[in-house]
Parts: C-alpha cells; structure tokens; sequence
C-alpha cells in the first residue's frame, strides 16, 4: 500500500494505491474508523523565532509569511478546539513580547542580535536562551581571559577547561537523576555522575535571567487578563453554579 495524503490547508483529498492486497482486506480498510490523531505541535518561542526569520530571509517574502501562517493556523493541536487556538495566539503574543525585550528582534519585528544562534539551538530551549544570556554578559570572555592571561596567552588552563564544560553540561546535558542515587555522591570516582553547582557568576547570571522572564510573563499576564472569562472559571463543573458575582460583590465590599 501506497500513497500521498493531502497537505493539510491545501488539499481536500489524498490518494492511495492498493496493490497485490485481497480485495476483502482493501474494503475492511477502507470502511474501518479513522484514528484519531494527536499532533505534537512544538509550540514554543524558538519556533515562533524560527518562524520571523524564515518570513524575514525567504526569497519570496509573501510565500514565507504564508507558509509561517500555516503553521500557526493549522496545527492538530489546536484543530477544531476555537479555545486552544485563542491560546496559541496569546502565547504568540507572549513570545513577540519576550523576543523584542530580549533584544532577539526588533520593533518591526526584524531579526537581530543572537536570533540565528537561538534558532540553530531551538531544540534545547529554554537553554539556548541562556546560553546567549551569558555571552551577552561577557562571562565566557572572562573566564578565558583570565586562563589566557596566567599562561602567556597560549592556552587554556584545566581548570578553565573543566568550568567551561561544567557550564555547558549544566545547560544542555543535565538529567534528572532518582532521589536515591543523590546519596551516592562522591561515590562515582570514574565520572561525574552528579554534577557540581554552577560557578557563582553563572548561577548569579542565570537567577537574574529567570527574574527577567518572570517579569515579562507577569506583564504579559497584566495584560491579557482581560480576555479571561470570569464567571467560567468561578462555574463549578458540576452543578454549574457561578460563584463569581459573589465573589465580586465580596471584594467590592
């Protein structure tokens, strides 16, 4: 059996040829029930960087929008679901809002900065984020300058080596370990099982960057709360009943 399904927006039907299958299997397969399907839609602000660009580089800028569009406006997440795709658009908003004050593009919505290096790391997001956050303070740069200067500017010192790939592991390869293996520290003499805290100035760089977000996620919350549909959140599933009048009053009193 083989085929060409149709593209989603764009064709209405996909085509599909049987051969050398038995008759009575094709007509069970044609008259069986359709799965349901379920998209893992990665809906994340990488994507939606990802997404600028190709709009902003493309040759035929018009096709690149349309095709960025589709993405968004055709995803199975949230296909035939009008709540999740409010959803999408707010995220969306959200994302523009974090991408223009992170400096990754512009007030018109141009790339700029460390957009490439974000988007060419989009699937270790929110790492990637912090990568640059440390490029743009200058800690990489210091930290070898420091090893370049004890050794007469030739190489790198060990130790500057090790810290260099403990701030990389700690961005990009750490995992979840069990709570039983975390009293097994200081028993793995052949590797490093359980990594050690970042250095000061990362971890310093990387608090400070987690306040940024959550400042610009509360501002983003601030402002889109008006789109909230009070008495459905205080309806109890139930009995349907509206607790928010009540609650209103309550707080007007």
């Amino acid at each position: 059996m083989s085929g060409r399904a149709g593209r989603r927006g764009q064709d209405l039907l996909g085509k599909v040829f049987f051969y050398n299958i038995p008759l009575p299997k094709v007509q069970r397969l044609i008259k069986a029930s359709v799965p349901k399907l379920k998209g893992q839609f990665p809906l994340s602000i990488s994507l939606i960087l990802r997404l600028i660009l190709l709009a902003e580089k493309a040759d035929d800028e018009a096709d690149a929008k349309a095709k960025a569009l589709s993405v968004l406006k055709h995803s199975l997440m949230a296909f035939n679901q009008p709540k999740k795709q409010e959803m999408l658009k707010l995220f969306f908003l959200f994302s523009v809002q974090f991408l223009v004050r992170e400096g990754y593009i512009n007030q018109e919505g141009k790339p700029q900065g460390f957009s490439g290096l974000a988007t060419h790391l989009h699937y270790r997001e929110p790492s990637n984020f912090v990568l640059i956050s440390f490029l743009e303070k200058g800690l990489f740069h210091k930290l070898c300058e420091r090893s370049l200067t004890n050794k007469g500017g030739k190489q790198f010192s060990e130790t500057v080596m090790e810290t260099l790939v403990l701030v990389l592991a700690h961005l990009f390869g750490r995992l979840r370990l069990p709570h039983s293996v975390v009293g097994l520290k200081g028993q793995f003499s052949q590797s490093k099982v359980i990594l050690e805290e970042l250095p000061p100035e990362f971890a310093a760089a990387a608090e400070e960057y987690n306040d940024v977000v959550d400042k610009i996620f509360g501002t983003f919350l601030l402002s889109t709360s008006k789109f909230a549909d009070m008495e459905q959140e205080y309806r109890l599933p139930l009995s349907k009943i509206c607790k928010y009048n009540v609650f209103n009053t309550a707080l007007l009193s």
